[in-house]
């Protein structure tokens, strides 16, 4: 994340990499949510994003990300982020 109008937000696309967002003059840490890290996302093709498309396949794609945000707690990836 960062600061926009003092407040932190994400951004970010899924075809861009953290270079594209991350400069390398900043002496912040950075949390990088990366689609291509979650194994479960791996598995699946580029056309499987097409389901999305769907009530269901949004629905689903937002169960799956919630998944990944409690491993990637579990494994200490926000710790840095100030609570809100």
């Amino acid at each position: 994340y960062t600061d926009f109008r003092n407040a932190p937000y994400i951004d970010g696309s899924f075809l861009s990499s953290a270079e594209d967002y991350i400069s390398e003059k900043s002496n912040r840490r950075n949390l990088v949510l990366d689609w291509t890290k979650d194994d479960n996302m791996t598995k699946k093709s580029l056309l499987d994003s097409v389901n999305a498309l769907s009530k269901q396949g949004i629905w689903d794609l937002l169960d799956q990300g919630r998944s990944y945000a409690k491993l990637m707690e579990k494994r200490g990836k926000f710790q840095h982020l100030p609570k809100l």
